[in-house]
């Protein structure tokens, strides 16, 4: 499968392998680059997390791996974390303002 990123420098596609399915709850991909032995995402998670009958959680997280990890820490921790949260906002956004059952 793969999905389009939007990025500063456009839309960026990646090819994705779905490792878990679980409906209203749970959804999870793995991806890697060229050479996975050299970078590659562990595993994208996306989760709904009941706290009560009116608040969930939503659990946007991903793990990396391989040799060049700690060469990307940094991009990693900040414009891969942005656009993470900037995504769980819009949810949030559309979540609250929608008028039909989510």
């Amino acid at each position: 499968m793969t999905i389009s990123v939007a990025a500063p420098s456009g839309l960026l596609d990646w090819d994705v392998e779905v490792v878990r399915v679980d409906p209203g709850r749970e959804f999870a991909w793995t991806f890697s680059e060229r050479h996975p032995w050299l970078y590659r995402g562990g595993e994208h998670i996306f989760r709904l997390e009941a706290i009560d009958a009116d608040r969930t959680r939503y659990v946007d997280r991903e793990t990396f791996n391989g040799l060049l990890v700690p060469v990307r820490k940094r991009r990693l921790g900040t414009k891969t974390k942005a656009g993470m949260v900037a995504m769980g906002d819009a949810l949030k956004q559309r979540v609250e303002t929608s008028s039909r059952p989510v």
